[in-house]
């Protein structure tokens, strides 16, 4: 084979393997951080499982896991799915009454149907709250499906939701595996 032909050649291997990498970057840099950390990640005094796909970064406050799973959809908000987590510096005082404000708040806002669910983990109490406030509220186009969920521990910790409501069962069964360590990383 010519010397050009060949350059030529292995240009094109190159070219499609890099777009192959990068279109799926997102899903690439998940696969690495699982290989290093695992498949928890921590959060203050507590230990949060991170399901496979889910790539999880690093905020000052707390965690941020996003959902890597390609969906090739032309509606935008049709692939959001993220989760946020981070402690609190002191627990919510009282979980009935920041529930209540929580519904409140939403119904004032025009959210009809409202999203509410208790869960456990270890000695703790979630609750959760939330709706359809993209769609119902800021009027967002392609949000019909998307939902956010806003919870709060009777610890420390608090949790947020966005996206689709079918992915909503992920989020949940994330919390009853959420273990407490010992002591507050420094």
């Amino acid at each position: 084979m010519k010397p050009r032909i060949r350059t030529v050649l292995i240009g094109i291997v190159v070219v499609i393997l890099g777009y192959a990498a990068y279109s799926r970057r997102f899903e690439i840099a998940a696969m690495v951080w699982h290989w290093r950390n695992g498949d928890f990640a921590r959060v203050g005094n507590y230990e949060v499982p991170v399901p496979n796909y889910w790539l999880v970064t690093v905020e000052p406050s707390g965690l941020s896991l996003t959902d890597t799973r390609n969906r090739r959809n032309a509606r935008v908000l049709s692939n959001i799915n993220v989760i946020v987590i981070y402690s609190l510096s002191k627990p919510t005082p009282d979980l009935d009454f920041w529930k209540s404000y929580s519904e409140q708040w939403l119904k004032n806002n025009g959210i009809g149907n409202i999203e509410e669910r208790s869960l456990n983990f270890e000695d703790e109490v979630v609750v959760c709250v939330g709706g359809y406030e993209l769609d119902e509220v800021m009027h967002l186009p392609d949000a019909a499906d998307v939902v956010s969920v806003d919870c709060s521990s009777s610890g420390r910790l608090h949790l947020m939701f966005v996206g689709q409501q079918a992915d909503l069962q992920v989020f949940y069964s994330i919390i009853p595996k959420i273990c407490k360590l010992e002591k507050t990383p420094r």
